[in-house]
């Protein structure tokens, strides 16, 4: 109740979509989460106040302090947006460099590796990027 009191401040339903949020936004802010990944796709620059593996994407924002936070917000304002051909060339270089290898997760249910296979994926991924 306190923050729906705030100007400016919308309270939305919950089940609300995230892509209609992103949309509409200007700028997303989170600690680090699939919206702030989908809002740099979606061309909208994101403030991340944590560390995730896309941290240093075009359009990211790591805000360790207030004047990153200031620094940020100021190019938001001025119209900045992230550039499509760096996000590309962000995604070209994390297939370089990625093996496909995870474990099976309740979270990951739609592609399953046999764990033969996944210690064999990690294991030739790692081996591959030491011999180079």
């Amino acid at each position: 109740r306190e923050m729906a009191r705030v100007k400016n401040v919308v309270l939305v339903p919950a089940e609300t979509s995230s892509a209609e949020l992103i949309e509409k936004a200007q700028t997303v802010a989170t600690v680090t989460s699939s919206s702030l990944w989908e809002a740099v796709l979606s061309g909208k620059p994101s403030l991340m106040f944590g560390y995730s593996w896309f941290m240093h994407c075009d359009g990211v924002f790591m805000i360790a302090d207030m004047a990153s936070a200031i620094d940020a917000l100021e190019k938001i304002k001025n119209g900045y947006i992230p550039d499509e051909k760096r996000v590309l060339s962000f995604f070209v270089a994390l297939d370089r460099v990625s093996v496909v290898g995870y474990g099976r997760t309740k979270k990951n249910k739609t592609r399953e590796i046999p764990e033969n296979e996944l210690t064999e994926n990690l294991f030739l991924g790692y081996y591959q990027r030491l011999i180079k």
